[in-house]
């Protein structure tokens, strides 16, 4: 009988397998480095090998595995290249996806589907969160993003969301990186409903010295933030934005110090 509902439906079980194996990497049941073979995985979920080996080849395709010829597949290791690698693809794709989305245009119905993801994530224990932060934070990404879904942007980020969970579940540090998380997904929403986001972007490196970049840090402008644009004054002086929990104006002489990426 799994023979002929294979035969059948044979790209469906390769879909269910790929999904579940997908889950069982970014939530790191299967660590990385680990090596597994397709008779391992058939054994595992009840089906034959075939799935499973198309199912490998489509994580391959996300670059979650490694094919090894004749020994099966290894789940794809994490290094600080992939790490930057993958951080700066997210940056320039959520960059481009919340400019068009904006343009589109946000119904209320989609707004408050926002809001309950988030106040989801807000509501996680320092028990659970980190088993149930990750699907509710690609969630909350994939909805913030859905007016242009029909872009080749979209369709690209959607692709890559489930590697870009595997690398930052790995390398989440602790539970008030959540707390952050759910306060950027607040000001997302604040800005979309105001229409007043230019842009996000992060910050990748201080200039200056001394005084000068002191004074920049003590603002919370530090590398790795999360920055929202907000207003540019007509001669590009000042600049508002909104980082970590606070609104600034920052002058345009302090900006020229601060290198981000989109």
């Amino acid at each position: 009988m799994k023979k002929e509902v294979e035969a059948g439906f044979g790209a469906t079980i390769a879909n269910r397998v790929a999904d579940q194996l997908r889950d069982d990497i970014v939530s790191h049941r299967i660590k990385p480095g680990s090596r597994i073979t397709a008779k391992e995985i058939a054994d595992k979920y009840g089906v034959s090998s075939m799935p499973v080996r198309e199912a490998f080849s489509m994580l391959c395709g996300e670059n979650l595995l490694e094919m090894n010829p004749y020994r099966g597949a290894t789940v794809i290791a994490v290094t600080p290249e992939l790490v930057a690698q993958l951080n700066d693809l997210q940056y320039a794709l959520e960059s481009l996806l919340i400019e068009l989305s904006m343009k589109k245009g946000y119904s209320e119905e989609l707004l408050h589907q926002l809001e309950d993801v988030n106040a989801q994530m807000a509501a996680l224990t320092e028990k659970d969160w980190r088993e149930k932060r990750t699907p509710l934070n690609m969630k909350f990404h994939m909805l913030a993003y859905s007016p242009c879904a029909d872009h080749m942007a979209y369709q690209l980020f959607a692709r890559n969301i489930k590697q870009l969970a595997f690398i930052r579940k790995y390398h989440e540090v602790d539970y008030q990186r959540m707390s952050q998380s759910v306060w950027e997904h607040s000001q997302l929403i604040h800005a979309i409903r105001n229409n007043d986001v230019i842009s996000a972007v992060t910050i990748v490196k201080l200039h200056g010295e001394g005084a000068v970049k002191r004074r920049i840090m003590d603002m919370g402008l530090t590398k790795g933030t999360e920055v929202f644009v907000r207003k540019v004054a007509p001669l590009g002086d000042p600049i508002e934005v909104n980082v970590r929990s606070y609104e600034l104006s920052l002058r345009k002489a302090d900006c020229e110090q601060i290198e981000v990426t989109a």
